[in-house]
């Protein structure tokens, strides 16, 4: 019995280098991300208004929502002067909707949901109603902690 568990150790250890060599191999480095999940509203910031998006987003659209995480998206997306974002560690929640008279944001807000690993991004806006008819864009974006690409990011426009 005695050399029977000495073969089994002697095999263990002979072998052990090999299985953590490829436990590490198969291993990919985590993403670096900066958000922590927590349950409940977020902050965010926000500053100067983004307007302008590339001719890559169809301006016919009635609605346009983008989750933007590098300057290469930023550039391809946004036409307007590059905001102060850092994309290393923050993420740009982006997007716009077109209503029959000029309107803005009342009232926005973000709210974390860990379970279904998702980000509500609520976004309540009116439309001036002072008998002009022209058609117009609502903007609204916020610039949050930097998400994993696991996060779904979950936009709820209304008035």
């Amino acid at each position: 019995m005695k050399s029977f568990g000495r073969l089994l150790i002697r095999h263990l250890v002979l072998k052990l280098p090999f299985l953590i060599l490829i436990l590490l191999w198969n291993c990919k480095p985590t993403e670096p991300y900066v958000y922590v999940c927590e349950d409940g509203f977020m902050d965010y910031e926000t500053g100067e208004s983004i307007r302008h998006f590339q001719s890559i987003i169809n301006p016919k659209d009635s609605l346009v929502t983008l989750v933007i995480k590098t300057d290469a998206d930023y550039k391809k997306y946004i036409v307007d002067t590059p905001q102060k974002v850092n994309f290393s560690n923050q993420t740009l929640l982006v997007g716009r909707i077109h209503t029959p008279m000029p309107g803005s944001v009342v009232k926005q807000s973000i709210k974390s949901h860990c379970i279904s690993n998702e980000i509500y991004f609520d976004v309540q806006y009116k439309v001036n109603i002072d008998g002009t008819a022209n058609e117009s864009e609502v903007p609204f974006y916020a610039v949050i902690p930097r998400i994993s690409e696991e996060t779904r990011v979950r936009f709820i426009i209304h008035r």
